[in-house]
């Protein structure tokens, strides 16, 4: 009696009848066909510069973006010595602006991956939670690889440094970034492979936005970057009351009211001016657009309060711009510059003295009007002479 089998070959069934207490000599050599087959087809699946791991290093730390993930051949103790967190998988929770920095990459693979410009590299993208999606960044692209033990290549490059988080990115919001690590996107051995992966984070240390409906007082200290600022908008005041100079924590940047009231009531041992920031900082007062109403104001009732800081009174807004302070008795004193894009209106409260010892300047041309509205005593000392101020008003 005969059995029969069915051998499974790589693109064919093939029916052999044979005896069933041994294999004959064609069917040991069908098996080695098959075999050669197998081997072949895995061959030219690898050809095309298939990648078997990739990694991103963030702040000196290894990331596993895909792959196999294993610490396979450990090439010279780079980012697959050893089994590497998925990156979905981390919690980067809250990060500042200059310090959530991409510092490498690195991929593994099967074969050369091939040696034109945009081959083995490595693209990013960030984006605010809600935002549409942006086109990806190239992180680093390298015709560049090195041969390592057992069969395989690698690329990588370490040392870098690109912020993931911009300058002008709201403090406290939650932005989602994405990697990809690729390799023979174009060139020899041509066709793109890749893995991505996603994550998120919550910024710090870049731009406060404050947008009130009701009057408050700032909440804690402002944490900013240079060109990032404080951005007061809505109609609302603002009363800045803590220490906000330290030069690594605290806001380094310009402060804009857009909208509403920004008024200055520093707590106690603070100054008018560290109550604003860093000694860089100037108040930036009006929009460059739209009708928004405008005001910095001099909140310490009883006077005594001194600012030095210059206004920039900004022009493009329609919206009234006014410098005020609410003194009732003695004198608060505002000693910086005012330099004027647009017309201004200074408010003096009944019974105290607004002290302006700073210079009246502009940088854009056209005429410029100075309003003096409320019923206080306004004392002017500073030059005007570089500006050519159409008015003074006086209620």
């Amino acid at each position: 009696m005969q059995n029969k089998t069915t051998l499974h070959t790589h693109n064919e069934i093939l029916p052999v009848s044979e005896p069933w207490h041994r294999g004959s000599g064609f069917t040991w050599m069908l098996l080695a066909l098959a075999g050669l087959v197998f081997f072949l087809s895995g061959a030219v699946a690898k050809a095309g510069g298939d990648i078997f791991d990739g990694y991103i290093q963030i702040n000196g730390t290894w990331y596993n973006i895909g792959g196999v993930n294993d610490g396979r051949n450990n090439p010279n103790g780079s980012a697959n010595a050893a089994t590497r967190t998925l990156l979905s998988n981390v919690d980067f929770s809250t990060q500042t602006y200059g310090g959530f920095n991409i510092t490498g990459f690195q991929i593994n693979g099967w074969t050369s991956f091939g040696t034109s410009v945009a081959n083995n590299g490595a693209n990013y993208r960030v984006w605010k939670n809600g935002d549409a999606t942006p086109g990806y960044t190239n992180f680093w692209d390298t015709a560049s690889e090195s041969y390592y033990s057992g069969g395989d290549y690698t690329s990588s490059v370490t040392g870098q440094s690109i912020g993931l988080i911009g300058d002008t990115m709201l403090n406290g919001q939650t932005y989602n970034f994405q990697i990809q690590t690729f390799t023979v996107l174009s060139g020899d051995n041509a066709g793109s492979k890749l893995y991505e992966r996603s994550d998120s984070f919550i910024v710090n240390g870049a731009r406060q936005e404050v947008d009130l409906s009701s009057n408050a007082n700032q909440s804690g200290v402002y944490n900013t970057s240079s060109a990032g600022g404080v951005v007061k908008k809505g109609a609302a005041t603002l009363t800045l009351t803590e220490n906000n100079s330290n030069a690594t924590t605290g806001q380094k940047g310009d402060i804009y009211v857009t909208a509403g009231t920004v008024a200055v009531l520093p707590g106690s041992g603070i100054s008018g001016d560290n109550a604003l920031g860093g000694s860089s900082t100037k108040v930036r007062l009006g929009e460059t657009s739209g009708s928004a109403a405008a005001t910095f104001t001099l909140a310490d009732t009883d006077g005594g309060l001194s600012v030095s800081r210059e206004v920039n009174v900004r022009g493009g807004s329609s919206g009234a711009k006014t410098i005020s302070s609410l003194n009732s008795s003695g004198e608060n004193t505002l000693s910086g510059k005012i330099l004027l894009d647009a017309s201004v209106d200074i408010n003096s409260t009944s019974g105290g003295t607004l002290v302006l010892s700073g210079n009246f300047d502009s940088d854009t041309a056209g005429e410029k009007n100075v309003f003096f509205i409320g019923n206080g005593s306004v004392s002017l000392s500073g030059s005007t002479s570089n500006i050519d101020i159409a008015s003074y008003t006086v209620n």
